[in-house]
């Protein structure tokens, strides 16, 4: 991660826990991108952005024996969003 050249890419580094929603991944992809038409989503200043996620199973599981963000984030990656 050092050796990424920052005026080609930006990091977002996400840390889950067992506490973490799906809102928070939203916000915190918010905060870095910016819309691009209707459905397409872009970072911001024209960089390539790298997301690095740590302990990526560690949500919580729902009622349903599910972790939200990890079904948010599939569904980001599966849509093509961004």
């Amino acid at each position: 991660m050092k050796s990424i050249d920052p005026d080609v890419h930006v990091i977002l580094p996400i840390n889950f826990s067992s506490s973490t929603k799906s809102i928070d991944l939203y916000n915190y992809l918010n905060d870095m991108l910016e819309k691009e038409g209707k459905y397409l989503m872009k970072p911001k200043q024209n960089k390539t952005l790298v997301i690095y996620i740590d302990d990526m199973s560690m949500p919580k599981k729902d009622d349903y024996n599910t972790q939200q963000v990890i079904a948010f984030m599939k569904f980001l990656f599966e849509s093509k969003s961004f």
